[in-house]
Parts: structure tokens; C-alpha cells; sequence
């Protein structure tokens, strides 16, 4: 894998986090100002809860950095336009049910009291997710060859 999607890939996994996510919710829903945004975000933050959250959020990057070794054989001309989609369907769909979570925090609807298990839930979920981006990125990439072929 080259140097940049490396790069890429842990800087998603350090900064997509629950905090990142809660502070873009109050400055676009809950219509706070930045920096007031980023106080009331981060209000909670602690180490101890970040690594605890980081330990579940790396799972599907961590499983992402062992695909080329993983898709060994028939895929690896492949490897590259997968690595790429699935990262990105993770970090969709990570940011999309972290936001989901928080949601109500911000409006006048009513929060679950087991919306923390979401933070759990969701980086484990996320896999799924990047199966299935990766998947759709290995037919783009084949009816991509396959039409070039043809020309």
C-alpha cells in the first residue's frame, strides 16, 4: 500500500472519534459557534475514554491494513480500488451512525439511554460496511478493465 492511503487511513482512525462527530452536530444542528461547539463537544473528552473508544473504532482499519494480505491470488491487481472503497464506506458509515447516536443530543427528540452502546456497536458494524463498499469498488474496477479491454 502506498505511503499516502497509510497516512490517510490512521489519520481517519485517530480524529473520526465520537467527540469529532458530537462538535460538527452543535455547530450544523444545535447552531452553536465554533469554538462554543467544540467546549460543549469536548466537555466529557478524557484519554482513558479515548483509548476505550479507539480500541473498538481501529477494528475495521486495522482489518483494512491486513486486506492485501488477505486478498492474496486473483484479487491483488485489484487491491488498491478496493483498500480505497472501503475506507471510505467505513468512515461513512462510522461518521453517519456516530452522528445518528448523537443526534438527539441536539434537537428536541428524546435520546435512547443505551445510545453509548452505539459507539461500540458501530466501528464493528462498520466492517460489514466495508465489505460491501470494497466489494462494489472490485466490480467498478473489473467492468472498468473489462470495457477498456474492449476498446
Amino acid at each position: 500500500m502506498k505511503l499516502t492511503f497509510l497516512i490517510i487511513s490512521i489519520i481517519l482512525c485517530l480524529v473520526l472519534n465520537e467527540s469529532m462527530i458530537s462538535w460538527l452536530l452543535a455547530v450544523f444542528v444545535g447552531n452553536y459557534e465554533v469554538n462554543d461547539g467544540f467546549k460543549r463537544a469536548f466537555q466529557y473528552f478524557t484519554l482513558n475514554g479515548y483509548v476505550f473508544s479507539l480500541s473498538f473504532r481501529a477494528i475495521p482499519f486495522i482489518i483494512l491494513l491486513f486486506l492485501p494480505n488477505i486478498l492474496q491470488g486473483k484479487l491483488h491487481n485489484y487491491i488498491n480500488v478496493i483498500s480505497w472503497f472501503w475506507l471510505i464506506g467505513i468512515t461513512f458509515f462510522i461518521t453517519y451512525g456516530y452522528w445518528s447516536a448523537q443526534h438527539s443530543l441536539y434537537t428536541d427528540s428524546k435520546t435512547s439511554s443505551t445510545y453509548a452502546i452505539d459507539f461500540i456497536v458501530i466501528p464493528i458494524l462498520a466492517v460489514a460496511a466495508g465489505l460491501i463498499s470494497g466489494g462494489i469498488g472490485f466490480l467498478c474496477a473489473k467492468i472498468y478493465r473489462e470495457i477498456r479491454l474492449r476498446i
